[in-house]
C-alpha cells in the first residue's frame, strides 16, 4: 500500500496570488516496498520521492544521518507529518539541516521556525506570507521572476 502527498513549495504556497512553480514533488509512503528505504523518479515535471513508511523518529534520523539538507522539507508538510506519526519536537534534529539549505530553499527555514514557535503543524496567515516572501526573493533576478 502507498500514500501520495504533495510536499515542496506547492505544499505550501498553493493558492497565493502570484505562486508558480513548474515543477511538483510528490511523497509516496510505502508500506511494503520493493526497495529498502527510499528512491526518486522523475516524470514531465513531476519529481516523486519513495520512502519506506517507518515512524518519525527512524525516517528523521536517517534524514538527518545522510547529511543532505534537502532532505529536511518533507517533514514540514503538516499531511506527512500525520503519516508518520510525527510531533513538531520530533522535527528538532532536522534543525541543523535547514540552517544548510541552498537559497532557493531557505523559506523552508522560515515554516521550520514558525512551527516551533507555535508548537504544532500550522502556519499562521503572516508566516506563511513571510515565508513566500522568502521563497520568492530567492527566486527573483533583478526583478523577474526566475522558474523553479
Amino acid at each position: 500500500m502507498k500514500q501520495k502527498i504533495l510536499i515542496g513549495s506547492r505544499a505550501f504556497f498553493g493558492g497565493i496570488d502570484g505562486f508558480k512553480s513548474e515543477n511538483r514533488n510528490m511523497l509516496e509512503l510505502h508500506s511494503n516496498p520493493a526497495f529498502k528505504f527510499g528512491s526518486e523518479q522523475d516524470t514531465r515535471k513531476t519529481r516523486v520521492y519513495k520512502y519506506t513508511r517507518e515512524p518519525a523518529q527512524v525516517m528523521i534520523k536517517r534524514a538527518v544521518e545522510s547529511g543532505n539538507a534537502l532532505q529536511a522539507g518533507k517533514f514540514l508538510v503538516p499531511e506527512v507529518a500525520r503519516a508518520i506519526g510525527a510531533q513538531v519536537q520530533d522535527l528538532k534534529p532536522l534543525e541543523p539541516l535547514f540552517a544548510q539549505l541552498p537559497e532557493k530553499h531557505k523559506w523552508q527555514q522560515d515554516v521550520y521556525a514558525a512551527y516551533m514557535a507555535n508548537g504544532d503543524f500550522r502556519l499562521t496567515a503572516e508566516q506563511r506570507q513571510a515565508a513566500y516572501e522568502v521563497y520568492r526573493a530567492a527566486r527573483t533576478e533583478e526583478g523577474k521572476e526566475v522558474q523553479s
